[in-house]
């Protein structure tokens, strides 16, 4: 997506560039058009080399970045995970990546979610100013993405899975696509007004009730409201969750 500048891909949100783009998106577009314009296999290995060091400085500035600059990093470490798996647009197979490099991705993770995954006026019912929304809901969308890559990797080759229920269990799931897309703030404050009218019990559908969705024809009433209003995103998260995991408890950290 990033190569090709048709469309952002679904963690990245518009109004992140409008101040211009994050110095870590910058690179990252640079190095997801390079591996996606290689012309042979040969190339592989530099833009790998290249890929990685853009991952070492990330992984070893994070502390210093802003919050604008760091959920661009974050995004940034998401989509460099994915060139690491698939170097090369035409290889079949997934490469190995480093554990170690794994728990130092991990231990972003656990910093950005330091930094607030939730708003005061979500869990209050009442709507939030969009920019800062847009803000929160990019930053939960590759916290999830990020883990949604991990869990995925890690059932494929049989390895121990990141404990997202020390981050992700209260969080909201991805919002709504039309919330995502709303293309200016008044069209959004409408949206929101009418998105939150559905939720009359309160906060949005959380990350730890995506586990505790029935088996069935039928789903409960919070979890229809939600698919209802899901992007790919929030349907590729469902469909990996329905696939994989149905332990609530391991999923909310609890014993």
């Amino acid at each position: 997506m990033l190569a090709k500048g048709f469309q952002l891909p679904p963690i990245i949100h518009f109004l992140q560039f409008k101040d211009g783009t994050p110095r870590p998106l910058a690179n990252c577009i640079t190095l997801c058009k390079m591996w996606s314009n290689q012309c042979d296999a040969s190339t592989g290995p530099m833009v790998e080399d290249a890929v990685r060091k853009e991952v070492d400085i990330i992984l070893s500035k994070y502390r210093t970045y802003d919050q604008t600059t760091l959920l661009g990093a974050l995004q940034s470490i998401i989509i460099y995970l994915l060139l690491l798996i698939f170097p090369t647009p035409d290889q079949t197979s997934q490469s190995l990546i480093s554990p170690s490099l794994f728990i130092q991705i991990q231990t972003l993770g656990y910093y950005i979610a330091s930094t607030g995954l939730t708003l005061h006026e979500e869990s209050t019912h009442v709507r939030p100013l969009w920019p800062i929304w847009a803000h929160v809901e990019a930053k939960r969308r590759a916290m999830c993405s990020l883990y949604l890559i991990h869990w995925a990797y890690s059932i494929y080759h049989s390895a121990v899975r990141f404990d997202c229920g020390r981050e992700l269990s209260r969080m909201p799931g991805p919002g709504a696509k039309f919330l995502w897309l709303a293309s200016d703030e008044q069209s959004w404050n409408a949206l929101y007004e009418r998105w939150l009218a559905q939720w009359d019990e309160g906060q949005g559908l959380m990350f730890a009730e995506f586990v505790g969705i029935d088996p069935g024809v039928v789903m409960n009433r919070r979890a229809e409201i939600w698919l209802e209003d899901a992007d790919e995103l929030g349907f590729l998260m469902l469909s990996l969750v329905n696939a994989t995991e149905r332990n609530v408890s391991r999923v909310l950290g609890e014993s």
